[in-house]
């Protein structure tokens, strides 16, 4: 009994620590998403940033090109006027291009930290399950030991009480579920257990001894164990 409660603990201990596993993982996954999505967000925000500095630098180009195109109608050498916003221009973009690219990159590596987390919150609910069918095959285990073990009591009880030939079968006014009983026990199913057919002729002694001492004492009790059974085991 002692084994079987320790199985049991070890068993119901293996479900706790997998369960402990699953919201761990789950933890943890939701924390690397929701860092996902803020690296997609941070992401297009320096995209939009890199456009509007993108949108700067055409509108820059598109004033140079008018004075460049009235140069080339006259024949002259265009000349590019001065555009003093330009280099800053160029500055920002080199700056936000690579906040973009670290922001890219961020984005690249939490996904791929997802895709893990998601392989262990996977494997984390599999053990998970398997700790629970651990459990149900104690629980189903536990019943069948139990079962095993009333069936083998009832079978010494059926040997106790013995078949329609036994002191008991011979009994007049006997309840229906003692007749139930008896008919229904295999008395050449105890020739061959030894067990059960000592059993059976210690049974038949005990049961005439109850009888005679009933005849003298109105105290008596039916017990397989005693005087009665160590009487039938020396005879």
């Amino acid at each position: 009994m002692l084994g079987e409660e320790a199985r049991t603990d070890e068993v119901r201990s293996r479900l706790g620590e997998a369960h402990l596993a699953v919201e761990q993982a789950r933890s943890v996954l939701a924390c690397i998403k929701a860092a996902r999505e803020r690296a997609r967000d941070f992401a297009a925000e320096q995209m939009r940033a890199v456009e509007a500095l993108a949108g700067e630098a055409h509108d820059i180009a598109s004033e140079r090109s008018d004075s460049i195109k009235v140069a080339l109608r006259s024949g002259a050498i265009p000349m590019f006027p001065e555009a003093p916003a330009l280099p800053a221009n160029a500055a920002k973009m080199a700056d936000a291009q690579g906040r973009l690219d670290a922001a890219r990159i961020a984005l690249e590596e939490l996904q791929a930290e997802e895709v893990d987390a998601e392989s262990e919150a996977a494997a984390a609910k599999d053990a998970y399950r398997q700790a629970s069918e651990a459990v149900l095959v104690d629980e189903a285990d536990r019943i069948a030991v139990r079962v095993e073990e009333l069936e083998s009591e009832a079978l010494l009880l059926r040997a106790r009480l013995g078949g329609p030939l036994s002191p008991a079968g011979q009994l007049r006014g006997m309840t229906q579920a003692t007749q139930r009983v008896i008919s229904s026990v295999d008395v050449a199913a105890f020739m061959r257990n030894p067990a059960l057919e000592q059993e059976a002729q210690r049974a038949l002694h005990v049961w005439r001894a109850f009888a005679e001492a009933l005849a003298d004492d109105a105290g008596a009790e039916l017990s397989f164990e005693g005087p009665a059974a160590d009487a039938s085991q020396a005879a």
